[in-house]
């Protein structure tokens, strides 16, 4: 087995240490290292090539190693080769020491060994540049013999290498029981062997599965079991199990911890988001205001090395080694995906270019996705691809500029420039075209900022979002096509903002699974599933495979059934004492705990202050707007099994408590929908109904507003039956249940039966009683 690696990689392995920059300041040095490349590199003559790709393959203490980067400068004339790396520095290019910087050396003496070996050469002179946007530079060279360029290189690529053997050892030590690892539960239930089994095709031939498994048949399992698997049979080296929330996270990890319990031996590695994670008021990493910024990287290294005696690590097992190191347990955790078998994190971590592990997806490997939840895939990807500018907030920031630092300078200038290319349109409109001098604008508006992002102001915090904005918006202006995106302009305040709008994601995210070892997408909410597989490109002419599987549970254990009361929107203030009413029905027929989902948090009050009035022997729980993990906590943990009285719990649709809870048994017996989860009208959604209407020529309304609708509901229905024990009722309140073009959507084992509000009580006291 050969491994990638590139040359900066093995540097930094060597050389690891340092502090943890804050994000607007990485990304600025990223950008600034990009434009001093830029600048030297123009001055090059015929005889010096840039950013020459480079590849040797070398054995380094029995590793077989794919070593590859880009030579910055190359002069390569018979037996003369000289070798530049560049490097953009903030402070005066003549007050850098030659020996300030040993991991520069060390990347050009990497590059000096490979052109020796590539070129049959004696020696190399390597040549360290460093340079400022001003033109001044200064550099340092040194002749090197081959042989001690061979020696330099085996030096660095040791400590690589002896990381590589740790994880070497761990997964030869792994493997066994890998290989014969047994399935977390004593047999399948109906429909998960099937899953198992396309699941481990999918991995083996290379391809993308769509897979409709409704609640309950084990979809967690049936994609970790076979992927595993295929971990041991050599298929693939790392399995990313992407999920949108945490509930998927502890999923995933349960079903690990059941397998680790019948002798499984797997590293695996849980990132949570830094904002949760972080043990500091504000998630800033700033080597200024956090002590564990400060030195980071020089106490990861032996964190990472004291992780190895751990084989679960999720975020309790990461906040541990952190304090204990005291490092940032974010940082910590990214670091430890390395050394995983398997890696449990957001969509975004794979898909978005501003936080997507590089350390990964930007070399060659052999990785397998299993996506959980894929109905919120679309929409999560048109907001990764996406990026924009607000006029008001970048208005607001001139104004504290001006206030601090007066209008004659380069940042408020700037501002300036970028205010006037955004423009003061009142109008709502979309255009086909990339708005160029709104891009230059924001580039310039960076580089303005840069020399201010250090500094101590009373608007730092405003600027460096301002300025990660506009770097976003930079970057997606790169990518922009007339086929993919469009912009959208809205009037927001006296300055409208401007959106990078990417409307139809699914060729990029093509692109982005096409090097995959398999992609595994499943939800128990993909319908119609020919519509998601073309969203998430799933082609049967490129061995993509579509899988709609029954639910695994008896069909009595459900009640289902509709009441046709209208609840549009117009229609909300007349129809909610007939809900309220309706929702009576259901807690009275048998004591329990309910769930209540509707459309908005104004409808839900409405109809809560009317069931409070109808019926004081029902406990009424309200969602509130922007709960924090205590106070959701509290709102689950009254969801008590055989409570005294029935409790009615009023949610949003497609909120946390709509999706993703689990709560089995008694804990709950019965849901309401009201309303078919249709998302609020607006520009966005509109003229996405447009695009698909042009690109289609049917579709429209659809994609932009049917089909996420009743994927919400159909998620908030699934609440109800977790075992096949479970018993329980569903009422779906709407006339359009009664519409064929939404009936067809509905799962047949959830179908509802119609059913007038004078026979909806005893519908229900006769399921009870049989039950």
């Amino acid at each position: 087995m050969t491994y990638h690696v590139n040359v900066r990689t093995i540097a930094e392995t060597y050389y690891e240490g340092g502090d943890l920059l804050p994000a607007a300041g990485a990304l600025d040095r990223m950008q600034e290292g990009l434009k001093g490349h830029l600048l030297i590199q123009n001055t090059y003559d015929e005889s010096c090539r840039a950013e020459v790709p480079v590849k040797l393959v070398r054995e380094v203490y029995g590793l077989s190693l794919c070593v590859q980067g880009r030579v910055d400068g190359l002069m390569l004339q018979g037996d003369v080769c000289v070798v530049e790396e560049i490097k953009t520095t903030s402070i005066p290019p003549h007050a850098v020491r030659e020996n300030d910087h040993p991991v520069h050396w060390a990347q050009a003496e990497i590059y000096g060994y490979i052109e020796a070996e590539l070129n049959g050469l004696s020696s190399v002179t390597v040549r360290l540049v460093y340079a400022d946007f001003g033109g001044s530079r200064v550099q340092f060279s040194r002749v090197y013999l081959a042989s001690r360029l061979k020696e330099l290189f085996f030096l660095y690529a040791g400590e690589y290498v002896r990381r590589l053997k740790r994880a070497e050892a761990w997964q030869e030590r792994s493997l066994p029981s890998v290989r014969e690892g047994a399935f977390p539960f004593d047999s399948f239930r109906s429909g998960q062997r099937e899953m198992a089994a396309a699941v481990y095709r999918s991995i083996r031939d290379k391809t993308r599965l769509l897979v409709q498994a409704p609640t309950g048949i084990g979809k967690t399992a049936a994609a970790l079991f076979p992927a595993v698997k295929a971990l041991g049979e050599g298929l693939t080296d790392i399995v990313f199990y992407l999920t949108a929330r945490s509930t998927g996270r502890l999923a995933a990890e349960q079903a690990l911890k059941l397998m680790r319990a019948r002798g499984l031996c797997v590293r695996s590695v849980s990132v949570t988001a830094k904002a949760k994670i972080c043990p500091m008021p504000q998630p800033v990493c700033d080597p200024e205001t956090c002590p564990r910024a400060r030195g980071h990287f020089d106490r990861q290294k032996l964190a990472v090395e004291a992780s190895w005696s751990e084989s679960a690590l999720d975020e309790s097992a990461v906040r541990r080694l952190a304090e204990e190191y005291r490092v940032c347990p974010f940082e910590l955790s990214l670091a430890l995906c390395e050394t995983a078998q398997i890696v449990i994190c957001d969509y975004n971590y794979v898909f978005d270019p501003k936080v997507r592990l590089r350390r990964f997806f930007d070399r060659s490997g052999r990785y397998t996705l299993l996506i959980d939840e894929a109905h919120n895939l679309p929409d999560r990807m048109r907001g990764m691809y996406s990026a924009s500018v607000s006029g008001s907030r970048l208005s607001a920031l001139r104004r504290e500029v001006g206030k601090a630092d007066g209008k004659k300078n380069s940042l408020y200038e700037s501002l300036s420039l970028l205010l006037k290319e955004i423009g003061r349109s009142r109008e709502y409109e979309m255009r086909s075209e990339l708005p160029l001098p709104a891009v230059n604008a924001a580039k310039q508006f960076m580089d303005a900022a840069k020399e201010y992002l250090s500094l101590s102001r009373v608007y730092a915090k405003e600027l460096s979002e301002a300025y990660l904005d506009a770097a976003s918006f930079v970057r997606v202006s790169g990518d922009y096509d007339e086929d993919c995106y469009r912009t959208l302009i809205t009037p927001s305040g006296s300055r409208p903002d401007i959106l990078l709008w990417c409307w139809d994601p699914t060729p990029r995210f093509k692109r982005a699974v096409k090097r995959m070892r398999g992609t595994v997408m499943f939800s128990a909410t993909l319908s119609p599933l020919e519509h998601y597989g073309k969203l998430l490109a799933v082609e049967e002419s490129e061995g993509g495979r579509l899988l709609d599987l029954p639910s695994p549970f008896p069909r009595e254990n459900l009640l289902s059934l509709c009441l046709d009361i209208p609840v549009r929107y117009r229609m909300r203030q007349e129809s909610a004492p007939r809900v309220a009413r309706a929702i009576a029905a259901m807690a009275k027929a048998r004591r329990g705990n309910y769930l209540a989902c509707f459309p908005s948090h104004e409808y839900l009050n409405l109809v809560a202050g009317f069931l409070a009035a109808q019926d004081a022997d029902i406990d009424i729980l309200v969602q509130q707007r922007d709960m924090n993990e205590r106070r959701r906590e509290a709102f689950l943990a009254r969801f008590e099994e055989a409570p005294a009285r029935s409790l009615v719990a009023f949610a949003a649709m497609g909120g946390v408590f709509s999706e993703g809870v689990d709560l089995p048994g008694d804990r709950l017996i019965g849901a309401v929908i009201v309303g078919v989860g249709m998302p609020q009208i607006c520009f966005e959604r509109d003229q996405m109904r447009l695009l698909y209407d042009d690109e289609d020529g049917e579709g429209g309304f659809e994609t932009a507003y049917m089909y996420p609708g009743i994927g919400k509901c159909l998620q908030a229905a699934g609440r109800v039956i977790r075992t096949s024990s479970d018993q329980g009722a569903v009422l779906f309140i709407d006339e359009r249940y009664r519409l064929e073009e939404y009936r067809r959507l509905l799962p047949d084992h959830i179908r509802p039966a119609p059913v007038s509000e004078e026979k909806l009580p005893a519908a229900l006291k006769k399921f009870w009683e049989r039950g």
